[in-house]
């Protein structure tokens, strides 16, 4: 069984990618004059998947390289 506090480490550095991501989209949003809406919904989609990855570690469940939110949000649960 993987270190308690190390597994939290990486999931706390997916957290931090996924805070980058949302401000990103958010500084990109508030300049919205200048840019294709696809450029925001790209970062808040990677932040969100971030998160979900984030989420799977904590639970030490393996998951797949997908960009695919509902793949990873339909893996099996633990109880």
């Amino acid at each position: 069984m993987p270190d308690p506090e190390a597994v939290a480490e990486v999931a706390a550095n997916w957290l931090r990618r996924s805070e980058v991501d949302l401000r990103t989209a958010q500084t990109l949003l508030a300049a919205r004059e200048s840019l294709e809406p696809w450029v925001v919904a790209f970062h808040a989609q990677q932040s969100a998947e971030k998160c979900v990855k984030a989420a799977l570690i904590i639970e030490q469940l393996r998951f797949p390289r997908t960009h695919e939110l509902e793949r990873l949000a339909s893996l099996p649960q633990t109880d």
